[in-house]
């Protein structure tokens, strides 16, 4: 008797959560823990043969279980080989990875045998899926288990989520003028406060899918980008500019960072890295959407999609000597999951509690290899920050969760209303600080000894500086919007 494809159906996605918990953790276990082999108990218990044949037989596993949820339109067969490609191609990057970055590669017979352990757990779950599980008569299934909830909430509260992000943000940059603060624990919140552009990155994503769902044409895609990106950026990014060249940049820096393309120009006077990012990945985001929207948008394949692109432009900006442009490329993965994440709010899938469960495990155990990650140092730049991608989201649901149980109980309204407003405005805020940090930093060298008793007072009213201009910003703009209405 076999068992009925639509009961195993409602788990696919536990299959898929330890999918992307085995390829996290092969992707980047290369470049830190084989590097760094002072970590000798855990570099034992890691790259143990056995427990490491056992986790490469386990991941072939459930990439294969996850394919065959994907592909059952097609056949169990397709579906088969295409775990074997999909397999086979995910070794040959790893142990490519392993022997560019240590330039020595392990026996050959122990690379043999991990490679039929992936192989053999594949064709192990093909076969247990083939002769034990009946397909179903529809290629319409429904998840029977009633679901514990979905990802709603972080579009719900998007702009509260973005207003915490570009707190982390400021608070962040205050570390440019040496800002120390009271405890261990708010120094160490603040030092990690990068994550909030991860947070944007991840919003961002869901937003595109929302955008495109609405009207998939291309075009009118890029204009929508554009009218919200350079009208508020040219202006800004023309006084920074102005000021470099006065400072001695070349004048051509006026067209690289007027276009949005100032950091991969580099060179004195160049803009900052995430308005470049932002527009590199809203370039490919039709693509992408146009991909997942066929893969009927998996967690798993895409994140090892993002994966394996952040490995391979690493790699290939890393041997070309240009590691800064990791900053950019490890934030890949993070927008994909973003863009997966809406399709899965649109759809309205919901998780059951032991998927949910998984979910926040894997993003500990992710948050936990990121903190050792920038606690020891890593040698590829960038890479410390790819486990974020599985870390924002949860993330994200928590401060949705805090921000629905604020409006539920009837608190924190002002501050609600004060993060929705930061939010909103997060573009401006950031474009104005980029340049406050700049100018205050070029003025301050030199005399950081006379204000090292201040610099945290001095951060602080920076920011406010900041947000009063933004400010100023939007009332100006809504009185022109008015005088234009009052003049039709």
């Amino acid at each position: 008797m076999k068992i009925q494809f639509e009961k195993l159906y409602p788990y696919r996605y536990v299959s898929m959560f330890f999918a992307i918990l085995f390829t996290v953790f092969f992707t980047n276990y290369h470049p830190y823990y084989a590097y760094r082999q002072r970590h000798a108990k855990i570099h034992l218990l890691i790259n143990g043969s056995v427990t490491r044949l056992l986790m490469y037989f386990a991941l072939g596993f459930f990439i294969c279980f996850s394919m065959m949820f994907i592909w059952y339109q097609v056949n169990r067969k397709k579906a088969c080989i295409i775990s074997l490609l999909y397999g086979s191609i995910y070794y040959l990057i790893d142990q490519w990875t392993y022997y560019i970055l240590i330039r020595r590669s392990g026996t050959l017979a122990f690379s043999i045998y991990q490679f039929f352990c992936l192989i053999f757990g594949i064709l192990c779950c093909a076969y247990f899926v083939i002769k034990f599980v009946s397909l179903p008569k529809t290629k319409e299934l429904t998840n029977s288990i009633e679901g514990k909830g979905t990802f709603r909430p972080i579009s719900q509260y998007r702009n509260e989520l973005m207003g915490v992000a570009m707190w982390l943000i400021l608070l962040f940059h205050t570390q440019s003028f040496g800002a120390k603060w009271p405890t261990d624990t708010l120094e160490f919140i603040i030092d990690k406060g990068y994550i909030g552009v991860d947070i944007f990155l991840f919003v961002s994503g869901i937003g595109m899918i929302f955008s495109l769902s609405k009207n998939s044409d291309k075009k009118e895609f890029y204009k929508k980008r554009i009218l919200r990106i350079y009208p508020i950026y040219v202006p800004i990014v023309l006084v920074y500019t102005l000021v470099e060249i006065y400072w001695g940049a070349n004048p051509n820096m006026l067209f690289f960072n007027g276009i949005g393309m100032g950091f991969l120009k580099g060179g004195k006077g160049a803009f900052n890295w995430y308005i470049t990012a932002i527009l590199l990945f809203y370039l490919v985001t039709p693509l992408l959407y146009a991909m997942l929207k066929q893969a009927k948008a998996h967690l798993a394949p895409a994140l090892l999609l993002g994966e394996m692109t952040s490995v391979w432009l690493s790699l290939i900006t890393g041997y070309y000597g240009n590691n800064v442009y990791n900053i950019i490329i490890a934030r890949i993965p993070v927008y994909i999951i973003g863009l997966v994440i809406g399709f899965y709010i649109l759809e309205d899938i919901v998780l059951t509690e032991l998927e949910w469960r998984l979910v926040e495990g894997m993003a500990l155990l992710s948050l936990i290899f990121f903190i050792i990650e920038e606690a020891e140092g890593i040698p590829i730049y960038g890479w410390h920050w790819v486990p974020l991608c599985i870390v924002v989201p949860v993330f994200g649901m928590k401060v949705a969760q805090f921000m629905g149980w604020l409006q539920k109980n009837g608190k924190g309204m002002k501050l609600r209303s004060f993060l929705t407003w930061c939010g909103v405005n997060s573009l401006q805020i950031y474009l104005f600080n980029v340049i406050f940090i700049r100018i205050g930093r070029k003025l301050m060298i030199g005399h950081m000894e006379n204000y090292k008793d201040y610099v945290n007072v001095l951060s602080v009213v920076l920011i406010f500086v900041d947000l009063g201009c933004v400010y100023l910003w939007k009332a100006i703009e809504t009185s022109r919007r008015k005088k234009k209405r009052g003049a039709q």
